[in-house]
């Protein structure tokens, strides 16, 4: 009996030990189902959000993503490559964007009320409508290049670099620059122009920013948690400490 009992206890271990790994990989494999690896395609804000930074969005999108066990990735690309990888579905997120026209995305938000205006030199006219630019040469945020087709301007060029634009500006090459209020904001201010550059009265359009993903079985479960962490963070006024500075 002692032996048969030792021989039952050995076999017994021995399965155990053969069927863990199996046993272990099915719990893996389960859980990386359920919390499926995720990709976010981003845009670069020069001291507000860029790779591995600690600029505002930064500390939006950590918030955001926070506690959800699967892997989320970003990528940060030029604005027209990570439009072509939102649409064919290479990104299953975009960060920051703008309320999308489809029903086949989700826009999580808002985090931020951006305005598009104009910033000039101090000592020009100020500019309180879109005919005011007209007879200046001004360049535009080539992701607005929309906004200068509505009204009919012809800027004398489109940048993807509010840094540059804002540069220009300050040499004369260009006697305005149209972008998104909180981008130059901060840029002129951090890069120590506010003695030479003004904000403007006008006011294009008004936006409100956030997450914009494909509405699939995938990201269900990430869209859940990041909709749970926005609630908390306008609860707790998270949001208002990054922002209303």
């Amino acid at each position: 009996m002692r032996v048969t009992g030792k021989i039952f206890v050995l076999t017994t271990l021995c399965l155990g030990i053969a069927l863990s790994p199996v046993i272990s990989q099915d719990i893996v494999d389960k859980t990386s189902s359920q919390h499926p690896d995720i990709k976010i395609g981003s845009q670069e804000i020069p001291k507000a959000y860029w790779e591995g930074g600690d600029g505002d969005y930064n500390k939006v999108l950590d918030y955001l993503i926070a506690g959800y066990p699967g892997k989320v990735e970003v990528t940060f690309l030029p604005s027209s490559r990570l439009n072509r990888f939102l649409d064919s579905g290479l990104v299953d997120c975009s960060y920051i964007s703008v309320t999308p026209n489809s029903e086949t995305m989700e826009f999580i938000g808002p985090t931020n009320t951006i305005s598009v205006t104009a910033y000039t030199r101090n000592g020009l006219k100020d500019i309180k409508k879109p005919d005011d630019l007209i007879s200046i040469p001004f360049a535009i945020d080539v992701n607005l290049k929309s906004i200068a087709r509505q009204h009919d301007l012809e800027p004398a060029m489109s940048l993807q670099s509010q840094t540059q634009m804002i540069s220009l500006l300050a040499k004369g090459r260009i006697d305005a620059l149209v972008g998104y209020d909180y981008d130059l904001d901060l840029l002129v201010s951090e890069l120590n122009y506010t003695d030479q550059l003004k904000k403007t009265s006008i006011k294009f359009a008004e936006f409100e920013d956030g997450m914009t993903c494909h509405r699939t079985e995938k990201t269900q479960k990430f869209r859940e948690i990041v909709k749970q962490n926005l609630i908390k963070a306008r609860e707790t006024g998270f949001l208002r400490e990054i922002f209303d500075k």
